[in-house]
């Protein structure tokens, strides 16, 4: 469960609140549903705490993104000459639209591959999520990563009946944040994956509203997807078509046993790879700290995942007893190792260490599903 609290509320708010927006949300289905996105950045969860090497960000338009070769960065070295391994590209002028803006889908994960360079889309990528109604939490173009602060989405909320008065007293309850992942595909290409977070808010034991980490929503990330291609140049009927028919290209994979330990591997490139894997992440809340692409390492903590944990709801559904295999705020180290025409992933903490077989198949297992 989310440690955001949110302090002030008592549960004689929280209930007349409750039944007031149960009455305002008799409106909206009677009015018809709707998956369109009406975002206000929410004031009502704190910004994440951000561990020391993540300094904030001159977020000047000059930083380049790295090759793909590059070995690791941190944020804390954007910047700095000749730590990036990459060149300023000027980005003055219009921005042009990308019209090569093509669709892959490999399972689960669907991508945008553009004609373009990181470093002339980087600027386009920051304007589309500030359109969107979205505020930029984390900027870094060393590691390819802009990701939002929590977010309300205000879409199918009735602005008749109660909620005309209710104004901003009335909450969703649920907010959203997504991470754009931007790495080079070869010399002028550049791939773009997506993925979408969610919290909600529940009433926990002791009568205080907390915020818990939801699934990811693939039907808003769709939708956000589609937007960026517009956004980027193409025809909105297009594409709503190339994303709702992407062929899958997945790739065949296994859990086994390397040296004594739990491996996952997976019958396809390196590159490839690579990207699915850091999305996978994403979605399984492993916030990625830093990466080392030329050493397969990303560097992630763990923020927990309701899926997983002994909670709130686990009882009301006859879940599984059993605490999550990984620990809140645990640091790991994920491996992607190229063995030429598949890769082998594995587990570490964040010395670079075996984890316990438990704790490491529990890791690879939801890679493994979550890939799929």
């Amino acid at each position: 469960m989310m440690r955001f609290t949110l302090a002030g509320r008592s549960r004689c708010i929280f209930s007349v609140t409750a039944l007031l927006a149960s009455l305002v949300l008799v409106g909206c289905s009677s009015a018809g549903g709707s998956k369109k996105l009406d975002y206000e950045t929410s004031a009502d969860l704190p910004p994440l705490e951000v561990p020391p090497d993540l300094t904030a960000l001159d977020a000047s338009d000059s930083y380049a993104i790295p090759a793909a070769g590059s070995g690791r960065v941190s944020a804390s070295q954007v910047g700095q000459t000749g730590q990036t391994g990459g060149t300023a590209e000027s980005q003055s002028g219009v921005l042009p639209e990308f019209d090569t803006v093509s669709v892959h889908r490999d399972g689960q994960t669907r991508w945008l591959e553009v004609q373009a360079t990181p470093g002339q889309l980087w600027p386009k990528l920051r304007a589309f999520l500030k359109e969107q109604g979205l505020e930029i939490q984390r900027d870094e173009p060393a590691l390819g990563i802009l990701e939002t602060a929590w977010a309300e989405n205000r879409a199918g909320l009735t602005t008749t009946g109660l909620r005309k008065y209710l104004g901003k007293l009335y909450d969703a309850g649920t907010r959203d944040k997504y991470r754009l992942r931007v790495e080079r595909d070869g010399e002028a290409d550049t791939a773009i994956y997506l993925t979408h977070q969610g919290a909600k808010e529940v009433a926990a034991d002791d009568d205080i509203l907390k915020w818990q980490i939801r699934p990811s929503d693939p039907e808003l990330e769709a939708e956000m997807l589609h937007r960026l291609m517009v956004y980027l140049g193409r025809d909105a009927e297009s594409a709503r078509a190339e994303l709702d028919k992407a062929a899958d290209q997945s790739s065949p994979m296994r859990l086994i046993e390397r040296d004594g330990h739990p491996t996952l591997v997976i019958e396809e490139a390196f590159g490839r790879a690579w990207r699915r894997v850091g999305m996978a992440l994403d979605r399984l809340t492993l916030l990625v700290e830093d990466q080392n692409r030329a050493g397969g390492t990303y560097y992630v903590t763990y923020q927990g995942d309701e899926r997983y944990e002994r909670g709130f709801f686990s009882g009301l559904f006859g879940g599984d007893d059993e605490k999550d295999e990984l620990e809140v705020d645990a640091q790991y180290q994920v491996q992607v190792l190229d063995q030429g025409s598949y890769v082998e992933v594995s587990a570490f903490n964040s010395e670079g260490t075996s984890l316990p077989d438990k704790e490491a198949e529990a890791l690879l297992m939801r890679l493994q599903e979550e890939l799929k």
